[in-house]
């Protein structure tokens, strides 16, 4: 789930437990019941579907794992070798060609992983007849090569599983939105029977609802802006936040404050410009639904 799904799932889940504290309150009222026991049924959907993505996924990650390791195993024994017998030869071009750290393989981007290690092995593929005194042998070469393609067959999740998790997207999807109705249609309409008679059970409902229901709060950036060398407050200053889906702008004010309001909960860009000054940017500011995001920038002047 995204954090947008996340915060209304974490709503739902709340109101769900809320309510069935409270079932001595609403058991007479037949049409609340029957609302919240499709609710409960709905969620626990929602449950199942999240565990065939967790399976799923969790599985992927650590079979592709395992492979990465072995494969960088294999690599660094036959690293190992091809640089000790390019030493013995006092071939440093040899030696540098198969020079690659064993955190590069093991923790490296996939497609430059699987490169290097495909690298190293054709290195020591063509010496292996020389390779034996230091511990490489064909049999080793071609049981490295396995590691190899066996890390390439999971560089990216096979298509079955790719369509099984996207099934269980879709059916979550589907799921959140009719739990959106059964609340908004039902359950939020036939409470106002609880209004007098059960005050607490009431107010604690719709604020439940409203603080942790994503679309009901801004998602906001605000940032107070100073000369680091002075500490005054800076206006004029602009702030940009990017995404790489949106951008967002605005200049600080007298009080050196920029603010954007309601604005996508994604992971941002954030940056401060000003002339006669250092330009400040930080990078991965993490915005949750329904969050404001206070940021202290200090700027250098020039």
């Amino acid at each position: 789930m995204n954090k947008r799904q996340t915060a209304k799932f974490n709503s739902f889940f709340a109101t769900e437990i809320l309510t069935a504290a409270n079932n001595l309150v609403w058991a007479l009222l037949t049409a609340f019941g029957n609302a919240f026991g499709v609710l409960k049924t709905k969620l626990g959907d929602i449950e199942d579907q999240l565990e065939i993505q967790e399976k799923i996924i969790t599985g992927y990650a650590s079979d592709k794992r395992i492979k990465r390791q072995s494969m960088t195993d294999g690599a660094m024994r036959a690293k190992g070798a091809v640089q000790a017998y390019a030493s013995d030869q006092n071939d440093m071009t040899l030696y540098n060609s198969v020079n690659y750290a064993e955190s590069s393989i093991l923790f490296g981007r996939t497609t430059a992983s699987r490169t290097k290690a495909q690298i190293i092995h054709d290195a020591a593929e063509g010496i292996i007849g020389s390779l034996a005194p230091y511990g490489l042998l064909p049999a080793d070469q071609t049981d490295y090569q396995l590691k190899i393609d066996a890390f390439a067959g999971v560089m990216s999740m096979p298509k079955e599983q790719r369509a099984l998790v996207a099934s269980a997207t879709m059916q979550i999807r589907k799921l959140m939105k009719e739990c959106d109705s059964i609340l908004k249609t039902k359950m939020d309409k036939l409470m106002v029977n609880f209004k007098a008679i059960a005050p607490s059970f009431y107010n604690s409902y719709f604020n439940t609802r409203k603080i942790d229901n994503a679309p009901t709060s801004f998602t906001e950036i605000r940032a107070t802006v100073k000369n680091k060398t002075t500490q005054e407050l800076l206006e004029g200053v602009e702030m940009k936040a990017e995404s790489g889906v949106k951008v967002y702008t605005d200049t600080s004010d007298v009080t050196g404050t920029a603010d954007v309001k309601k604005i996508s909960p994604l992971t941002y860009t954030v940056t401060f410009t000003m002339a006669r000054f250092v330009t400040v940017v930080l990078t991965n500011v993490d915005l949750s639904p329904g969050e404001l995001k206070k940021l202290a920038v200090e700027m250098m002047p020039v």
